[in-house]
């Protein structure tokens, strides 16, 4: 049973998430699991993707230009520059990993859906777009569980990746 104080910070957790206040994740997520003991796959997902951003946010250069022309772009070959190293991402990609892992049995299909939206971002950001493909492919989101919040959210990121 979830108490109402790990309701309330998962509530706070989401709403920090939508506005992609990054710099309150680690402690909101912290403090979740503190309060919900079978926390850990939202925890390690809200912390991995916080850092995703910020590394993302960081190699963009501030928003400087990046020297890509797309001039001869067509459906069929876009100019793509990965913002991230494969090594800036693997011990995020162990951590989701390890998160996946996780056998509770009080953990809810839908995070665990939502924890390889963000598995998949991070293949994405580095440029491995096959494995980025074979993750959202398996995606088996419920309507419920998209239809608002965060989760509609980690959706239409799914749907962009695939790029339905």
């Amino acid at each position: 049973m979830i108490t109402a104080k790990a309701s309330q910070l998962a509530k706070d957790l989401e709403t920090a998430r939508c506005k992609g206040n990054w710099e309150a994740i680690p402690v909101l997520a912290r403090r979740y699991k503190k309060y919900n003991s079978t926390g850990a796959v939202l925890e390690q997902t809200a912390l991995v993707e916080a850092t995703l951003s910020q590394l993302s946010n960081v190699s963009e250069g501030g928003g400087k230009p990046n020297g890509i022309v797309h001039q001869h772009d067509n459906p069929d070959t876009i100019t793509w520059k990965c913002r991230l190293e494969s090594e800036q991402v693997r011990p995020l990609l162990l951590q989701l990993e390890s998160a996946l892992q996780t056998q509770d049995d009080g953990v809810p299909e839908r995070e665990k859906e939502f924890t390889k939206v963000v598995l998949a971002r991070c293949y994405f950001e580095t440029g491995e777009f096959k494995k980025t493909l074979e993750i959202v492919e398996e995606l088996a989101f419920n309507p419920g569980d998209v239809a608002a919040g965060y989760g509609l959210t980690l959706f239409l990121q799914a749907r962009a990746m695939k790029g339905k």
